[in-house]
């Protein structure tokens, strides 16, 4: 692989155009978010049964430099800067809430501007929803959006002992193996159940593709590590994170609808790589900018928690692409065992 294939620091995370979003019952019928002030509370929002998510690829937020979009993105123009609007809260007829950000893409090198939004939990096509809350909010685009992580109901995660327990299985203060540091206490486990829609759907990666034993079920954000070796490589370090959602239509991986899925995300005294049915996958990481999204019960339990990120890198589309080739083809891409 060249060395313009190689991933610079970015993050990649999904949104929905604003556009998508439509008001069916209230003062602004008919009409999508366009701006903060077009916004009314009791309104409510259908989102398009047909909108799909789209990736946003942005940088590393630098000092005194807010986020911007990269050219690898598939959403918006490269060089447009991101800040996060609101907070938007929404409760459907059932009962069941729905929150996401409402994100402006400011004004770029073409000087267009566009909204976008960032599902938290709870979106997906189709859903309807009144809008109950509009929080004024800034801070950092989460890249980790950890309400969107975790690994499904009976996937077995590897012990320190080289046992293997299924994850709901799992208490705090087990001993799980880690690529890196050993034998580390498992300190949370984040746990949701939801509708297996939308940015929700779960990935599945059949048997014997990444030398699992067993099917792999993923949450779309749950990123997988791999390790390449050689000099002819995609990252400038050889150690890379891929998004499960990222691999789907390689070589049999898919998404999986219908139904509840329930996941399981774990968080450990650091960002660890774990091994779930043998394939290495990353712990939560607790950033500070993942720390300003968590959901309550997770903040409440861990407030002195903060990780350093992992070496890996994360692959951006570009790597992305070039990279599904080989590491699930069986070429160049080292799949270390537990």
């Amino acid at each position: 692989m060249s060395s313009a294939s190689k991933v610079s620091p970015e993050h990649v995370t999904q949104i929905y155009p604003a556009s998508a979003f439509r008001v069916t019952a209230g003062a602004n019928l008919g009409d999508a978010i366009e701006d903060m002030e077009s916004l009314c509370l009791g309104d409510t929002y259908r989102l398009s049964r047909t909108a799909h998510l789209l990736d946003l690829t942005f940088s590393t937020p630098t000092a005194g430099q807010p986020p911007h979009i990269t050219q690898s993105s598939r959403y918006g123009a490269p060089g447009q800067h991101l800040a996060i609007l609101a907070l938007l809260r929404f409760m459907s007829s059932g009962g069941a809430e729905a929150e996401a950000l409402l994100i402006k893409l400011e004004a770029g090198p073409q000087g267009q501007e566009d909204l976008c939004i960032l599902p938290l939990r709870g979106l997906s096509p189709g859903m309807t929803g009144s809008l109950i809350g509009i929080d004024r909010a800034g801070g950092s685009i989460p890249h980790q959006n950890i309400s969107m992580l975790g690994f499904a109901r009976g996937t077995r995660i590897s012990r320190a002992d080289g046992a293997l327990a299924q994850v709901e299985d799992l208490q705090i203060g087990d001993l799980l193996l880690t690529r890196d540091n050993g034998a580390q206490p498992l300190r949370y486990v984040h746990r949701r159940t939801v509708p297996a829609s939308g940015a929700e759907t779960p990935v599945v990666i059949p048997p014997q593709r990444l030398g699992n034993p067993r099917e792999i079920v993923l949450a779309h954000h749950q990123r997988l590590f791999f390790y390449q070796q050689g000099t002819d490589r995609l990252a400038d370090v050889s150690e890379v994170l891929v998004r499960a959602g990222g691999l789907v239509g390689h070589h049999g991986a898919n998404r999986r609808k219908g139904g509840y899925v329930e996941y399981f995300a774990l968080v450990l005294d650091e960002h660890e790589i774990l091994y779930a049915e043998g394939v290495p996958c990353e712990s939560v990481e607790l950033s500070p900018h993942a720390k300003e999204r968590l959901p309550d019960d997770m903040a409440n339990q861990l407030p002195d928690f903060t990780h350093l990120p992992h070496i890996a890198q994360e692959a951006g589309d570009d790597a992305l692409r070039a990279l599904t080739q080989a590491l699930l083809a069986g070429d160049s891409v080292a799949r270390e065992r537990p």
